[in-house]
This record gives structure tokens, sequence and C-alpha cells, in this order.
């Protein structure tokens, strides 16, 4: 397969999820931002648990698109914060709860986390996780500082 072949496997179901979810609120700017991330998260790379954080500026129009790669067995660790966001999952099979309830969800789809939510995002296989976030609603060094994948036996430890 090739390298464009890899990156629109993960780009169409992406671009999909957010169209079912936004319509025609897709700007450019934001598909341009979601493609880089797509592409970026379509590349090689040994650590697949990773949280990359692309776009935040005027040609994305001021979205953060936050992608996560959790392999089978770890987990986006519980946290909250202020703002809602949209999350999207591209690539596997997540349990995620939101405010102690739990669903599972096998991508593509979308979920909505509410302002202020306890969440965390369990994977039950390898997968690929979005967060659309607004920049001025959160800015990239919040970002940074508060998502971290962990072993889902460390989650036990930490609550």
């Amino acid at each position: 397969m090739s390298n464009h072949e890899s990156t629109e496997m993960h780009i169409h179901p992406l671009r999909e999820a957010i169209g079912a979810h936004l319509g025609q609120v897709l700007t450019p700017e934001v598909a341009t931002s979601i493609e880089l991330a797509a592409m970026a998260a379509a590349k090689d790379t040994n650590d697949h648990r990773a949280v990359e954080v692309y776009g935040g500026d005027v040609d994305s129009g001021g979205v953060l698109a936050v992608v996560t790669h959790i392999d089978g067995g770890f987990q986006l660790e519980s946290h909250r914060h202020a703002h809602g966001h949209m999350s999207v999952l591209a690539k596997g099979t997540a349990d995620v709860t939101i405010n102690g309830v739990t669903t599972r969800y096998s991508g593509p789809t979308h979920v909505c986390v509410p302002p202020d939510s306890q969440h965390e995002v369990h994977a039950v296989t390898d997968v690929v996780w979005y967060c659309l976030w607004s920049e001025k609603d959160a800015p990239r060094e919040q970002i940074e500082q508060s998502l971290h994948v962990i072993e889902a036996m460390e989650a036990g430890a930490h609550q």
C-alpha cells in the first residue's frame, strides 16, 4: 500500500464522521487541519501511545487537532477541562467513559464531550482518537500538559 493510499484511508473516515456531525459547517480551513492531522497519524511511527497536536494557527481556522494513538490495553488517562469538544474515533474499538457512563464505540464515529466532564478513553483494540478543540478555548500548552496515555492497569492505581 502506498503512503498516499494509507493517508487516504485515515482521511476519508475522519472526514465522513466530522462531516456527519458538522454538516455544512466544515470549512476548508478546518478540513485542512483535519487532513494534516490524519496524514501525520498515517505516518509510520514506533510510538503508538503518542499524543500529537496540530493546527491552532490562522491556516487551520484556529482549530487544534489532537491525535492520540493508543495501543489496545492502554488508555487516555481520565481528565477534565472547562471546554467541550468533539472527538472522533477514526480507527479501532474503545470504551469511552464520560462522567461515569461507559459506552463502547467502533470507528469511524464521533463523540461529543460536554464542558467540565470527567472523561477517559480505554483502547479495546489499537485506536486512533482525534479531539478537535478551539485554540482560544484550550491553548496548545494546556493540551500538552493534560493528556497522557497510560497502561489500563495504572488507571486503577490512580483512582
